[in-house]
């Protein structure tokens, strides 16, 4: 059985989850494998929308990778390393 992918790789590098931002990348027209995600996604994070367009929220997002998988070979979903700032990480004096 092959093995599941790591959410938590990105680009070569290992990042905890809380630390990805997962961003909806639109196209044109979404794609079946976008639209997809509004019955696999297990947070429930993809719905329809205005003019039948695909909507991401984040809020139920368990970061498991589905949406990555399935959209892998369009584009449309991008995880995206989120890097703190120097002040964002500074303890207060």
């Amino acid at each position: 059985m092959p093995s599941r992918p790591d959410p938590s790789y990105l680009s070569g590098v290992a990042v905890r989850a809380a630390e990805v931002r997962i961003e909806l990348r639109r196209r044109a027209e979404d794609s079946a494998a976008l639209r997809a995600l509004t019955r696999i996604c297990p947070g429930a994070c993809f719905r329809f929308g205005a003019g039948d367009r695909i909507e991401f929220r984040p809020d139920s997002c368990t970061r498991c990778g589905t949406c990555r998988t399935v959209c892998k070979g369009t584009g449309e979903i991008a995880w995206v390393a989120v890097t703190r700032s120097a002040t964002a990480i500074a303890k207060p004096a």
